[in-house]
């Protein structure tokens, strides 16, 4: 990505590319990232999810990312349930920052996935939001990313940061830098046949 020179590069995978764990986050959790595909096409699927320890499809997760729809849009979804699409669409070698909320409800377990697509402001509309489904979970430790039917498309990942407000994960105008993630000691590498754990 222009400028991002610590970027992720993911080709011609599929399902579970790659995962970090993280510190045990509780309540509230802010995930800000910066996204970029090439060749991306209508008939794949990119899905950028936090979880307890569950990888893949599974219901225990919260999650946001590109939807295999006509026209590439960004969505929230809460585990398998029906995606909530945006009217925001994904264009090919763009660079986009990506800010998800993932809040828990009643139960205490996560419940609420909100995404913005490019904020400047945490009171900015939101770009996707989806409620109502109990996760079963009540922390977060996992950071993961998973492709499907991805081949030959290219996705960039790039300057990941969680944290507990949207402060936390929207870099300061020119930062760049990996700053957020190193400090919590989230080092995102390419799945090699064993999860970092």
């Amino acid at each position: 990505m222009p400028g991002a020179t610590q970027a992720v590069r993911v080709k011609a995978t599929d399902d579970q590319t790659m995962t970090r764990r993280f510190n045990a986050l509780t309540g509230t959790v802010f995930l800000g990232l910066t996204i970029r595909v090439a060749d991306f096409t209508d008939d794949q699927f990119i899905q950028i999810q936090l979880t307890d320890g569950a990888f893949g499809y599974q219901d225990a997760t919260v999650n946001v990312g590109i939807r295999n729809q006509a026209g590439n849009p960004f969505y929230a979804r809460l585990g398998k349930t029906t995606t909530n699409s945006t009217t925001h669409f994904a264009s090919n070698d763009v660079a986009y920052r990506l800010v998800a909320r993932f809040s828990p409800g009643g139960s205490g377990n996560y419940e609420q996935a909100d995404l913005w697509v490019d904020p400047a402001a945490e009171s900015d509309a939101l770009a996707a939001s989806q409620g109502g489904k109990n996760t079963g979970i009540s922390q977060l430790t996992y950071f993961n990313v998973r492709t499907h039917n991805f081949g030959p498309s290219t996705l960039w990942v790039d300057d990941v940061r969680i944290g507990t407000s949207f402060g936390d994960v929207v870099p300061e105008p020119g930062t760049l830098a990996l700053a957020a993630l190193g400090a919590a000691g989230l080092a995102l590498r390419r799945r090699n046949g064993m999860r970092a754990r």
